[in-house]
C-alpha cells in the first residue's frame, strides 16, 4: 500500500513533519538521500521556540547533551558589548539532533529509507535517480539549503555571500562550562561571524562572507581566519586556540535569504518546509526553529486540509512574516558604517542586544 505522505529529506524540517504525520495515523514514507550521520553547514543554535517544538515531538536535548548559551556578545574590531539572552538557548550539533529526530521518527511509525536520491518531485510522486517513482497523496519538500532542479527557489534579498561552518576543539572556558556559554556575534566588512559552543568541549563557527572576498583570499578557511584575526583582536581572542578539526569547512553559496514561498510556487500537492519555504538569515539563530514551525504548520493542514496546500502556505506568510525584513536587516550588516552605528548603540545601551534577541524570534 503506497504512502498517504512522502517527505523528501530528513532534516530537522522532514523528521518533524513525518513525526507529527505519523502520530496521527497516517501512512509515512521519509526518503533521505545520506546513509549515515553526518555534519550540514546549517547552524547549531536551538532557540526557546526550537527547544519547545522538539520536547513536542518527544525528542530530549537538555544538558548535557545540548551546551546551555545565556549570553551574546557583539564584536567588532577592538569593541565588544554582552548582555544576557530573554532565554536559555542550547547548541547542539547537527549531526546528534538530526539522528534523534530520525530516530523518533522510525519509532512512531515512519518508514525511513536512507541512501535514496530524489531527482525531482511531480503531483503526489517523488521521482528517484533510478527513475523510479514514490507515490503518495502529498509530498512534503524538506531538501534545506539543496534545491531540486524541478523546484529552484528564486533569488532572494541578499544574495551574493558564501556559507561556511567549521567545528572547533574548544567550547568555551571554565566559567562558560558552569554558568551557561556565550554566542559570540562578530560584525565585520562584508559579513559577520557566529562561535558558540555545542557540547562535549566542542565549538562550531558559521560565518557569511561576500563571495567576492571569500575568492580575493583564495577560498582558503585558514588565510580568511587570519584576515578577520587582523579585523579584530577581541575576535582573535575568543578563539584563542582552538583547533580546528575538520579538514576543510563546510560551505554553501547562493542561498535566498528572504525568500518566502506562496501557494503560487506550489505544483499539485506540494509542502514546503523548512528553507523550502522560507530563508531566514544566519544572525537570527531562528533556522532550526522555522524547520520545526513549519512541519508542524504543515502536518496540521494536511490533516485538516490533505492535498489542497492553500491555507498552509496563507499561515506560513503570517508566520514567517519576519524573514523578510530580518533579510534587509541581515544585507544593512554589510555595510561598515552600519555596522559601527549598531555596535556603538549597544554599547551605550547593552540592552538593546537583549530587545534585538527577542525582535529577531519568529511570530
Amino acid at each position: 500500500m503506497p504512502p498517504d505522505v512522502v517527505v523528501v529529506g530528513g532534516g530537522p524540517a522532514g523528521s518533524a513533519a513525518a513525526i507529527h504525520l505519523a502520530s496521527a495515523g497516517v501512512r509515512v514514507t521519509l526518503l533521505e538521500r545520506t546513509r549515515a550521520a553526518h555534519d550540514v553547514v546549517c547552524g547549531e543554535f536551538l532557540s526557546a521556540g526550537a527547544q519547545a517544538h522538539l520536547a513536542a515531538l518527544g525528542v530530549a536535548v537538555a544538558p548535557p547533551l545540548g551546551a546551555p548559551i545565556r549570553r551574546l556578545r557583539l564584536i567588532r574590531g577592538t569593541q565588544e558589548v554582552e548582555a544576557r539572552l530573554p532565554f536559555t538557548a542550547l547548541g547542539l550539533s547537527r549531526r546528534v539532533l538530526d539522528e534523534r529526530l530520525l530516530e523518533r521518527a522510525r519509532a512512531v511509525g515512519v518508514t525511513v529509507r536512507r541512501g535514496v536520491t530524489v531527482r525531482a518531485v511531480e503531483p503526489g510522486a517523488a521521482v528517484l535517480a533510478d527513475g523510479s517513482r514514490v507515490t503518495a497523496g502529498a509530498v512534503f519538500l524538506a531538501t534545506g539549503k539543496h534545491d531540486l532542479r524541478s523546484h529552484r527557489r528564486p533569488a532572494g534579498i541578499h544574495p551574493g555571500l558564501v556559507g561556511l561552518k567549521m567545528r572547533l576543539d574548544g567550547g568555551g572556558d571554565r566559567r562558560e562550562r558552569r554558568d551557561g556559554g556565550a554566542i559570540d556575534l562578530l560584525l565585520f566588512d562584508g559579513g559577520y561571524a557566529g562561535h558558540q559552543p555545542v557540547g562535549a568541549g566542542q565549538a562550531t563557527v558559521c560565518l557569511l562572507v561576500t563571495a567576492d572576498r571569500w575568492r580575493r583570499l583564495g577560498a582558503s578557511w585558514p588565510r580568511l581566519m587570519a584576515d578577520l584575526a587582523r579585523t579584530s583582536p577581541r575576535w582573535r581572542d575568543r578563539l584563542g586556540a582552538a583547533r580546528p578539526l575538520w579538514q576543510r569547512p563546510l560551505a554553501v553559496a547562493g542561498q535566498p535569504y528572504g525568500f518566502q514561498a506562496v501557494a503560487g510556487d506550489a505544483d499539485g500537492p506540494l509542502y514546503r518546509i523548512g528553507d523550502q519555504v522560507a530563508v531566514v538569515p544566519s544572525f537570527c539563530g531562528e533556522g532550526i526553529a522555522l524547520a520545526l514551525h513549519s512541519a508542524r504548520l504543515a502536518a496540521d493542514c494536511f490533516l485538516a486540509h490533505g492535498a489542497d496546500t492553500a491555507p498552509y502556505y496563507a499561515a506560513a506568510a503570517e508566520a514567517f512574516g519576519r524573514v523578510r525584513p530580518a533579510a534587509w536587516a541581515s544585507r544593512a550588516l554589510e555595510q561598515a558604517a552600519v555596522t559601527a552605528a549598531a555596535v556603538q548603540a549597544a554599547a551605550l545601551a547593552p540592552r538593546l542586544l537583549t530587545v534585538l534577541a527577542r525582535s529577531t524570534r519568529l511570530a
